[in-house]
């Protein structure tokens, strides 16, 4: 493949991705982020706090803060797009293998994203949550 051609895909998938509409991942669903108000800076934005917030989460961050820290990082560059590398793990082998994994689940959700399979499922997740809903 000629650069030239690489470069055009790669600005292709670049525009592809631009144009795509924002759909909520349902596990970040469940794992609500507490964010403070968009900004159009980029310094501002980094430095906002992403929390994971789910039923019982004061308790859990009650006794393992470590691992909430852990949790609270990783949402933060999942979100951010993010290296992985600096999660606050003290063994550097286990950082590091972590890190590896949550960059391959980011990439695999990018590819499922692109091809169309993601939007598919978010819809479906939320059929069968109107149906339990509509069961109550």
């Amino acid at each position: 493949m000629s650069a030239k051609n690489h470069k055009a895909k790669k600005n292709h998938k670049k525009v592809k991705q631009e144009a795509e509409v924002e759909h909520v991942n349902p596990v970040a669903e469940e794992v609500k982020a507490e964010e403070a108000a968009p900004t159009d800076d980029m310094a501002t934005e980094e430095a906002a706090p992403i929390r994971a917030d789910f039923p019982y989460s004061d308790v859990v961050r009650t006794y393992v803060p470590d691992a909430m820290a852990v949790a609270d990082k990783v949402l933060m560059d999942w979100k951010t797009e993010g290296s992985f590398m600096n999660l606050g793990i003290e063994n550097q082998y286990a950082n590091m293998a972590v890190a590896l994994g949550l960059q391959n689940a980011k990439k695999l959700e990018k590819k499922l994203e692109e091809k169309g399979v993601l939007p598919i499922v978010r819809m479906g997740f939320e059929v069968l949550k109107n149906k339990v809903n509509k069961q109550k």
